[in-house]
């Protein structure tokens, strides 16, 4: 199996488990662009003008968000559709 492929079914494993991920876990920049639907480039533009949450380094080569923070700005966003 491809790197690629392997790294599709991650980010979809991911995306339909979302709702039920605790709050305290973390999520790469991968997921972040798929549940925004944007670029990493254009992700990282939004970080550095403060417009989304900022990510967390979680290793000397890893940076991540927090799904709690995700959660909440997609929330503000797009409506909480728990409602």
């Amino acid at each position: 199996m491809s790197k690629n492929s392997t790294t599709k079914q991650n980010i979809t494993s991911t995306l339909s488990s979302f709702t039920i991920l605790p709050d305290c876990a973390f999520i790469n920049i991968e997921i972040v662009c798929a549940l925004y639907g944007l670029s990493r480039a254009t992700i990282w533009r939004k970080v550095k003008a403060r417009t989304m949450p900022q990510p967390v380094k979680v290793s000397e080569r890893r940076t991540a968000w927090q799904i709690a923070d995700i959660r909440a700005d997609l929330a503000k966003k797009f409506g909480n559709t728990n409602d």
